[in-house]
């Protein structure tokens, strides 16, 4: 089992190391190609689309080649890809390029995600240890992001992000070399026979359900770009200052990991994800009041909360996750948590076009109570 653990927690850590530039390309997008907030939050939402039709990557996974086999391909295409980066100029006139080749990569760590998700899926349901997956896979992805905002924060001061895509590239092949130390098994090295009816699982009544859920979870209209841009244009934060909160944030959320992973059993999964609602809705209003304060208090209280509910949300679609199509099943439920966020992201960039950031504020606070509705209507103690 540890390798198993390894792999999902190397693959997620490399997940989240991949936001290493991601820092120093919002500082270009804002300080040189002179991008408002809301068109910064619009574009950067773009490069998300592969994370939206995870299905797709699932079917790929689930009946084409081997689970093991995928993660392979989405490494070393993700080396070509960073190496594309890393050695090309970018300006207003190739804007669109730099946006495709992120896209591109963001592909590669899809299919890695989906291919680790199905293994994650397939040993956690024979050993009851989807919890502890769930836990080790975000505290890995927690921690590696917690040093790309540190790391990034210096590349972003010092160098260009095309530094930052040159840094991942030994990482990844780290990641090449843990998957061939992982161990055979049913189920995640062989291919499952082909048979489409099985989808129709997919059209089950309490599944749709989920799937309803789970966007309606995620998509209040969004609002961070302008919060990004007040920290440097309004409270004159430098990049490591910027670094330095969402360290403060990560480390706040590796807590709240190792809180879910040590109790995960014993949790009540429904009370935590309807309370998280109830409160979590109201208290966006506390965004009224941003001041370089306030911007360290609301991270603090929001961070290891937020957190466990994350991973509640997360292990609650994974158990309910379908046999036989648990990459293409759990793949679906993150699709759509991801097409969530997209649509949060870019209802939230019109949101704040017409009518400024206070206005969104209070539209997220309404939108974030919608889920509520479906409550009723979950089955939370079947499979």
């Amino acid at each position: 089992m540890n390798w198993f653990f390894i792999l999902s927690a190397a693959v997620y850590f490399l997940q989240g190391i991949e936001g290493l530039p991601g820092l120093a390309i919002s500082l270009w997008l804002k300080e040189t190609i002179h991008l408002q907030d809301f068109e910064l939050q619009r574009m950067m939402s773009y490069i998300t689309i592969a994370w939206m039709v995870k299905p797709l990557w699932g079917y790929l996974v689930d009946f084409h080649s081997t689970k093991r086999r995928w993660v392979a391909i989405s490494i070393l295409t993700g080396i070509m890809i960073m190496s594309l980066l890393g050695m090309s100029n970018f300006g207003v006139s190739n804007l669109w390029l730099l946006v495709g080749l992120m896209a591109a990569l963001n592909w590669t760590m899809a299919i890695r995600d989906v291919a680790n998700d199905g293994i994650a899926c397939v040993v956690g349901k024979q050993t009851g240890t989807t919890g502890k997956f769930q836990s080790i896979q975000w505290g890995a992805v927690t921690f590696a992001g917690l040093l790309a905002i540190l790391g990034g924060g210096y590349i972003a001061t010092h160098f260009t992000f095309q530094t930052g895509y040159l840094l991942l590239i030994p990482l990844l092949a780290a990641g090449g070399y843990i998957l061939c130390r992982v161990p055979k098994l049913e189920g995640v090295d062989t291919r499952v026979p082909m048979k489409m009816s099985d989808y129709r699982l997919l059209l089950r009544k309490d599944f749709l359900v989920l799937v309803l859920f789970v966007w309606l979870f995620n998509t209040a209209p969004s609002f961070s770009a302008p919060l990004f841009y007040k920290q440097r244009d309004v409270f004159h934060w430098s990049p490591m200052m910027i670094a330095y909160l969402g360290v403060f944030v990560s480390i706040l959320d590796l807590i709240g990991a190792w809180v879910y992973s040590k109790y995960c059993k014993v949790l009540p999964i429904k009370k935590i994800l309807v309370w998280s609602i109830l409160v979590f809705s109201p208290t966006t209003l506390c965004y009224l009041h941003y001041t370089p304060v306030t911007a360290w208090i609301y991270s603090g209280i929001f961070a290891t909360i937020g957190m466990v509910v994350f991973l509640v949300c997360m292990d609650f679609m994974a158990r309910k996750s379908i046999d036989g199509l648990e990459a293409t099943s759990f793949a679906m439920l993150c699709s759509v948590s991801n097409f969530g966020a997209w649509c949060s992201a870019q209802m939230g960039s019109y949101c704040l076009e017409w009518w400024g950031l206070n206005t969104t504020i209070f539209i997220n606070a309404a939108f974030g109570l919608l889920a509520l509705g479906v409550v009723p209507f979950l089955k939370w103690d079947e499979k």
